[in-house]
């Protein structure tokens, strides 16, 4: 199941997109044109840090390259430069391979988290490009996030209820927002078992009893936070209440195919859905009742011989009932003395 963080919004896609169709239709293939597309040119800029902040080693900064496909898609078509900063922060790119056609952007990645530049295109005429880098200020202020969606992946095992949960939080600012202070609550469900974050380091987060704490970095755009666990069921089904502590868009809930029966009065059926090779069923709730949702998952397999003690039980209270039924019947005799 791919998962991806998003750093870049719609907008800069859909502007991309149109740029490139207008570059592509306004040049010819004539030769002066080709000529030109020969020169050489350099890309030249610098990463720019918050006050305060010092790099003291060079950064990677990669030049990355953006085509359409025969489909009208924009694709990357792969890193075509890779250089190195001083440590001021500055860096250069000489005569790294020119398509007059295509689309282009710098990246660099900053204590784990990736930084991108505008997205820039070479002229014929141009021979120096200047691009810069800009890292987000730091900021504490969580009460910016805004939590978008959450996606309930439901799965299953012998006796068992596996849950993955895609919270997504988008940061409108252009701040990277750290929740280091002010720590973000999520409330996760009774009698859960074997947690754990699928994409963060243990550093990133703080789990007690039914209570998550995250304490990590949030960059511009939108970031998905991913974790995991299981929940043991009895005979094949489980009722699951799950609590939202922060406004939510929307809720989406998915589950394999022909495996498990999901049933709430919450959800709205939505159709199939695939992700990787697996088909999913599709349900999505309404935002009012994102706060509280409630679901009943049935047909989760079971192992018959952990439910013996269950058919025992049934056989003595019937034999018990069976017993004391006869025993009423039966006349009551007795001596009568004068």
């Amino acid at each position: 199941m791919p998962l991806c963080k998003i750093h870049h919004g719609f907008l800069q896609t859909v502007q991309l997109l149109l740029a490139l169709i207008i570059i592509g239709s306004l040049l010819s293939w004539t030769s002066l044109a080709a000529e030109e597309s020969n020169n050489p040119i350099s890309i030249e800029g610098q990463v720019q840090v918050p006050q305060g902040i010092t790099l003291s080693e060079g950064l990677d900064v990669v030049l990355i390259k953006f085509v359409l496909d025969p489909s009208g898609e924009v694709v990357p078509a792969g890193p075509v430069g890779r250089t190195k900063t001083d440590d001021t922060g500055r860096f250069r790119f000489e005569d790294p391979p020119r398509d007059d056609r295509a689309g282009y952007r710098l990246g660099t990645r900053f204590e784990g988290n990736l930084y991108s530049s505008e997205v820039f295109f070479m002229r014929p005429e141009q021979q120096l490009i200047t691009v810069d880098i800009r890292l987000p200020s730091t900021s504490f202020d969580t009460s910016a996030l805004v939590f978008s969606e959450s996606s309930l992946f439901f799965e299953s095992n012998i006796d068992q209820l596996i849950v993955t949960e895609v919270i997504s939080v988008q940061n409108p600012t252009e701040d990277n927002i750290l929740s280091t202070q002010s720590p973000l609550l999520m409330e996760l469900p009774n009698a859960h078992e074997n947690f754990r974050v699928l994409e963060d380091g243990p550093e990133t987060y703080q789990q007690e009893g039914n209570q998550l704490r995250w304490t990590r970095g949030f960059p511009p755009g939108d970031t998905q936070l991913l974790f995991q666990y299981t929940i043991p069921v009895f005979l094949g089904s489980h009722s699951l209440q799950k609590r939202y502590a922060h406004p939510l868009d929307r809720v989406s809930v998915f589950t394999p195919a022909k495996r498990l029966d999901v049933n709430s009065s919450q959800l709205t059926f939505q159709g199939n859905q695939t992700f990787g090779d697996v088909d999913f069923l599709a349900w999505r709730a309404q935002a009012s009742d994102a706060s509280l949702l409630e679901i009943r998952i049935s047909n989760i397999p079971v192992d018959s011989r952990n439910y013996a003690f269950v058919s025992l039980a049934v056989f003595l209270t019937l034999l018990l009932a069976v017993g004391w039924f006869f025993w009423r019947r039966m006349p009551r005799t007795g001596l009568v003395q004068k």
